[in-house]
C-alpha cells in the first residue's frame, strides 16, 4: 500500500466519522442535511455524509475503506471518476425520486460493484482475484437493490450504486 492510498484511507475515514460523531452527540440537526427536496439541492452533498445508526455507520465504513483501499490500488486512473459518480449519482436519484436518505451506501455500491464487474471482465489475475473476493463479501448487498416491503433501506440508492459501478466499469473495459 502507497502513501497516497494511506492518506486516502485515513481522509475517507475522517469524512465520515467526524459528521457521524456530530450526528450523534447532537451537535448537528441532522433533520435539515438529510438529502430532501425539502432540504434544496445543497442536500445531495450533506445526506450521504449522515447515518441512520451505528449499524449504518459501520456497515458503510467497513465497505468504504475496504473499497477504496482496492480502488486506489487497482484502478487509480478511475478513482475520481467513480468516487464523483458514485457519490452523487445516488443522491440525485434519492433527490429527484422524493425519498429523504442519509448514508453514503450508494458510493459503497458503487465502488464495490465497479471493482467486482471490472475485475470479472479483465484479464488481468492481479484484479480478477479481488473482484472473486468482493463478490464472495458484497455479492449478498445485490439484495438490498431491489425493493423490500418493509424495510426502511434505501434500495434506489443501493440500485443506482450497482449500475453505475457497472456502468463505470465497462466505460473503463473499453477505455484501455
Amino acid at each position: 500500500m502507497n502513501k497516497y492510498s494511506q492518506i486516502n484511507i485515513l481522509a475517507w475515514t475522517l469524512i465520515i466519522t467526524i459528521p457521524f460523531i456530530l450526528q450523534s452527540t447532537r451537535v448537528i440537526n441532522t433533520v435539515q442535511y438529510v438529502t430532501s427536496k425539502d432540504n434544496g439541492w445543497w442536500s445531495i452533498l450533506t445526506g450521504p455524509l449522515l447515518h441512520g445508526n451505528a449499524n449504518h455507520f459501520a456497515g458503510n465504513i467497513i465497505g468504504l475503506l475496504i473499497g477504496v483501499t482496492l480502488l486506489i490500488n487497482l484502478y487509480k486512473k478511475s478513482y475520481w471518476m467513480v468516487i464523483v459518480a458514485g457519490y452523487i449519482c445516488p443522491a440525485i436519484v434519492m433527490y429527484q425520486t422524493g425519498f429523504k436518505s442519509v448514508g453514503i451506501s450508494g458510493l459503497v455500491f458503487t465502488i464495490v460493484w465497479f471493482i467486482i464487474y471490472r475485475g470479472l471482465i479483465s484479464t488481468k489475475l492481479f484484479r480478477l482475484i479481488p473482484a472473486i473476493v468482493m463478490l464472495l463479501l458484497y455479492g449478498t448487498t445485490l439484495y438490498s437493490a431491489f425493493p423490500q416491503i418493509g424495510s426502511q433501506i434505501a434500495w434506489q440508492a443501493h440500485l443506482t450504486g450497482v449500475l453505475i459501478g457497472v456502468f463505470l466499469a465497462i466505460i473503463n473495459k473499453i477505455s484501455r
